[in-house]
């Protein structure tokens, strides 16, 4: 007789094949070519803002692209923070996999400029990483490289409190991102009924009024709080994942009529993502035969306590740094943060993640 797994069973095998799926893809790395060193198997986010990394330029365009397919060209004029620079052009722009699966961006303005020519244009890419990528045309000898400009930071919150008489539990996955001049949050999460009468448990986004709660750590033994730092890739991606979950609350279209299992299925989810390109938190099964939501983040809590953002490190006050210029120099791609990979495995917005064969970009001689 064949013995059957209960769904809890189930799902810590799911988070377990998550986790060892972004850890194996980070230790094998991708085949590279001899400028550039090994790297994890992951998708270029090209959303955020870029600032050319060598040019002759005293006050060079900056590049924005968002994640609804606009790009934006930026002028600083004189001003250190980026979200003071003037818009001087803007046009539409896809992240494509061409028939030779490599990376393009490819654009369609209709008053060109000198960065982007007029009517439909395109740039390959020929690297990428976290904090940079670099381009390339057929027709030139030239590599233009483009560096990430931090804009903002990022947090991602997974906390929770139980039920009492007067109020019922929570249990959330909470997304913050930080301009300094406002904040914005957006969370998913369960809500439980208080221990009595009261409406039963429920599953989906969580309003301010909820959210506001868990702005600041609170240190009663009964209360869990995972708070982590996200590069700006991580966040795009995990962004995305609670998008998806809340249009799947709005359509009905739910894996489980069990709000609680939902909340445990969405913290797997949420982890994998965190964990896609690097290990950023560990995790393993809590040891309870029918582990609720609050059990999995004190895990995860107690399992990364030291990456945990308290109050004391939280940049509840925050100025993005200046959009600094390092000048005409070439920078060493091996000194670079982020490793950059010459081939494009990996496509976040235009294949959903579909991974791709792993091919060398040829030098355009």
């Amino acid at each position: 007789m064949t013995r059957r797994r209960a769904p809890w069973q189930a799902l810590i095998i799911f988070i377990a094949i998550a986790i060892a799926a972004g850890l194996a893809a980070w230790a094998s790395g991708v085949s590279l070519d001899a400028q550039t060193g090994a790297g994890p198997v992951c998708a270029f986010e090209i959303a955020g803002t870029w600032r050319p990394e060598a040019t002759a330029e005293a006050d060079p365009i900056f590049l924005n692209f968002s994640p609804e397919g606009w790009v934006s060209l930026l002028e600083s004029g004189g001003q250190p923070r980026v979200r003071d620079f003037s818009i001087i052009a803007q046009a539409k722009y896809r992240l494509v996999v061409t028939p030779s699966s490599s990376l393009r961006i490819e654009f369609n303005v209709q008053r060109g400029n000198d960065l982007i020519p007029a009517g439909a244009s395109a740039w390959e890419i020929a690297e990428y990483g976290d904090d940079r990528f670099t381009t390339f045309d057929e027709s030139s000898s030239l590599r233009p490289q483009w560096a990430r400009v931090q804009t903002h930071r990022y947090f991602l919150t997974l906390a929770g409190r139980p039920g009492t008489a007067q109020a019922g539990g929570l249990a959330l996955a909470m997304l913050t991102k930080l301009d300094g001049q406002r904040t914005e949050v957006e969370a998913l999460g369960l809500r439980l009924p208080a221990n009595g009468a009261g409406p039963a448990s429920a599953f989906g986004p969580l309003p301010p009024a909820v959210t506001r709660e868990f702005a600041r750590d609170d240190r009663r033994e009964s209360h869990v709080m995972m708070r982590l730092e996200l590069i700006e890739p991580a966040y795009y991606r995990t962004r995305r994942l609670l998008k998806d979950w809340e249009q799947r609350v709005k359509d009905a279209r739910l894996p489980s009529d069990d709000p609680s299992q939902l909340m445990l299925l969405l913290l797997a989810d949420t982890i994998a993502s965190v964990n896609a390109c690097r290990p950023a938190l560990e995790v393993r099964e809590t040891g309870a035969p029918h582990p609720q939501p609050l059990d999995l983040i004190r895990l995860i809590r107690t399992l990364n306590d030291r990456r945990h953002v308290g109050d004391d490190q939280f940049p509840y006050v925050w100025e993005p740094p200046p959009a600094s210029y390092k000048g005409p120099e070439t920078p060493d791609a091996s000194s670079m943060s982020g490793t950059l990979r010459s081939i494009q495995p990996l496509c976040a917005t235009c294949e959903r993640g579909q991974r791709l064969p792993s091919r060398p970009v040829h030098s355009p001689d």
